[in-house]
């Protein structure tokens, strides 16, 4: 199930191997793909205007942690709107961290069926 074109996703995971994976399939897909290394890059981007319909959060990464980059995002009214969808290998919320509103969680290793799922039905209501 395609995406219009027009269609944007952010990637937002540190590890290089992982982000290539994600755009290559995402892209295949038909979506506009932005990736960034970091959570401050993204988030630079977003507070000059990038409005992706989507955006992939890698919650573990060095620098601004993604648990550090949704409180960021939700507490710009600009930016709080967008859906997040969480991405982490441990599986588990922290304790306090359950009040963090992502959209969703996706384990890793990923499946991409079920992340091609989320992404189209967010794509839907972009």
């Amino acid at each position: 199930m395609s995406a219009p074109a027009a269609t944007t996703v952010a990637i937002i995971e540190d590890d290089a191997d992982i982000r290539g994976m994600l755009t290559q399939v995402l892209e295949l897909e038909g979506h506009q793909v932005r990736a960034f290394a970091s959570a401050e890059s993204a988030l630079v981007q977003l507070r000059a205007g990038m409005r992706p319909a989507l955006l992939l959060l890698d919650m573990t990464m060095p620098g601004m942690s993604g648990w550090t980059f949704l409180r960021e995002q939700r507490n710009d009214p600009a930016l709080a709107h967008l859906p997040v969808v969480a991405i982490s290998g441990d599986g588990r919320l922290r304790s306090g961290e359950e009040t963090i509103d992502a959209a969703l969680f996706i384990k890793k290793p990923i499946d991409l069926d079920h992340l091609l799922e989320v992404v189209a039905r967010f794509a839907r209501s972009a």
